[in-house]
């Protein structure tokens, strides 16, 4: 077996071992109210206006809650996010329902500009969206949301 592959699978059984209890369950909720605020917040001048709103599928979903937390953490930062949350949601930039989870790169959370001269301006949240029913790309987002607390600079020592 080639080095970086198996390094790769161990990385991805430690990301999903974070994120479970002994019995299967999850150490995260689902997205907080003002998690969801957040995000209507900073796109809310999008156009097409970019909404989500906290759902319940109706019905088994393909893609489990655990599947859509590895594939957001390894598509939207490498496997190295702590999952903050996770929940379905219904989004106005989609069709159908959708995984949203919302997690805790390491590092600073600066979040990149266009403007060299200008200090990056800090993010307090960081979200990616899969879809309930089949395997998609994630789309991966960040934002600042003054409600929200800062997050801790994980890996920083």
């Amino acid at each position: 077996m080639h080095p970086g592959r198996s390094a790769i699978a161990v990385l991805m059984v430690g990301t999903v071992a974070a994120g479970c209890s002994q019995s299967g369950e999850t150490a995260y909720g689902p997205p907080s109210q003002k998690l969801i605020d957040a995000f209507n917040y900073d796109y809310r001048d999008q156009s097409p206006k970019m909404t989500i709103e906290s759902v319940r599928p109706s019905g088994a979903t393909k893609i489990t809650e655990q599947i859509a937390a590895q594939r957001v953490n390894q598509t939207c930062s490498g496997g190295r996010s702590r999952i903050v949350a996770v929940g379905t949601v219904n989004t106005t930039f989609t069709s159908g329902v959708q995984w949203a989870v919302f997690y805790d790169p390491p590092g600073p959370h600066l979040a990149p500009t266009a403007n060299r001269a200008a200090r990056p301006p800090t993010a307090n949240w960081y979200a990616g969206f899969v879809s309930v029913n089949q395997v998609t790309r994630p789309f991966c987002t960040f934002g600042y949301y003054r409600p929200l607390p800062s997050l801790p600079n994980l890996g920083a020592e």
